[in-house]
């Protein structure tokens, strides 16, 4: 499989860089007192599908790599409408 043009991947960091905040903080909705750091936004090499990369300040050493579709989801609770799966710390 060839990659996309050096452009189109620039574009589509651009635009993934609006949605999170690189050097930011967020909290996972099941553990609102665990914060963790936004390193990067890169790609799945294989599928170039744009993923957050961010650590857990809580544990040294751990660092993550989900989706930029998953890191921005909602979740539904039980009785609570639906919230985002991570939240901005402000």
């Amino acid at each position: 499989m060839s990659h996309s043009n050096k452009d189109t991947l620039l574009h589509q960091l651009k635009v993934a860089k609006s949605s999170v905040e690189v050097g930011g903080r967020y909290f996972h909705y099941k553990h609102p007192d665990k914060f963790y750091t936004i390193l990067r936004i890169g790609f799945i090499e294989k599928t170039e599908e744009v993923c957050v990369i961010y650590e857990a300040e809580f544990e040294d050493e751990l660092v993550w790599v989900r989706t930029l579709t998953d890191f921005l989801s909602k979740v539904k609770l039980e009785d609570v409408e639906e919230i985002d799966r991570f939240t901005k710390v402000e």
